[in-house]
């Protein structure tokens, strides 16, 4: 039987960022986010690690700011940076309502937000993503892959799903990890 959404509490369909909601404790709160925008002429920087939720964040804002034209970038850091201080001196010139995601800070704009990942995040969403479906995988299997990888919750929901899937059919766990 191939893996299905339904069955498997840790299908991107769940946990990746299009459909994932945003857990406060990591961050912000979206209103306290408009409201730092505010301050900084709507022009800044959502900073965290890999899988620590910026780019849901971003999503949230992007979804209540349909109105006010925010332009809205995803992994600002992998463009070359003569591009992205040539694009923070023109979205300064032309007063452009901009937010970008960061692992690192950039130069020219200011940070509205810091995104951090807690094993207190990891539990609430593990228990969200599971309440009311039956699971092989643990609470302490979640914890036990949040250290692993860091703290990167997008690896860790990877590690869930194949965890679960093998689990579920009877493969050895060896044959399951990622590495």
């Amino acid at each position: 039987m191939p893996p299905s959404r339904d069955s498997n509490p840790f299908s991107t369909c769940w946990t990746g960022t299009q459909s994932a909601e945003y857990v406060v404790s990591a961050g912000p709160s979206i209103d306290r986010l408009l409201a730092r925008l505010e301050q900084v002429d709507w022009r800044g920087q959502i900073l965290g690690p890999h899988g620590a939720g910026k780019s849901i964040l971003l999503r949230e804002l992007r979804n209540r700011c349909r109105r006010q034209r925010v332009r809205c970038v995803e992994g600002f850091e992998k463009l070359p940076e003569w591009r992205r201080r040539m694009l923070v001196a023109k979205w300064r010139i032309t007063r452009q309502r901009v937010v970008v995601t960061t692992h690192e800070r950039q130069l020219g704009l200011p940070i509205v937000a810091r995104v951090r990942p807690s094993e207190r995040v990891l539990e609430s969403l593990f228990l969200h993503h599971t309440v009311g479906r039956v699971t092989p995988v643990s609470l302490g299997d979640a914890r036990a892959a949040y250290r692993s990888k860091g703290g990167d919750l997008r690896a860790v929901w990877l590690e869930l799903h194949l965890l679960h899937e093998c689990r579920s059919r009877g493969v050895k766990p060896i044959a399951c990890t990622v590495r």
